[in-house]
């Protein structure tokens, strides 16, 4: 599933932490192109990061990363 409630374009994935302090530097998330739904063309695009503890409260957020997609 690629959307939020919203019918947004989203990724997530569920994790535990295996101990306190675990910290990750290669956490990965996979989102394929296609469902951008874009036209052909050049267009700036941008994302940030959400991360919810269990109970579904959010606890952090990064700021926009952008980046440019060229669609053929």
């Amino acid at each position: 599933m690629f959307n939020d409630n919203a019918g947004n374009v989203a990724v997530s994935q569920f994790f535990n932490l295996p101990y306190d302090g675990t910290k990750y530097t290669d956490f990965e998330l996979f989102l394929p192109y296609n469902e951008l739904h874009m036209s052909p063309g050049e267009v700036e695009l941008g994302f940030y990061i959400i991360i919810f503890d269990v109970n579904k409260k959010e606890i952090t957020r990064t700021g926009i990363y952008t980046f440019f997609l060229r669609q053929p």
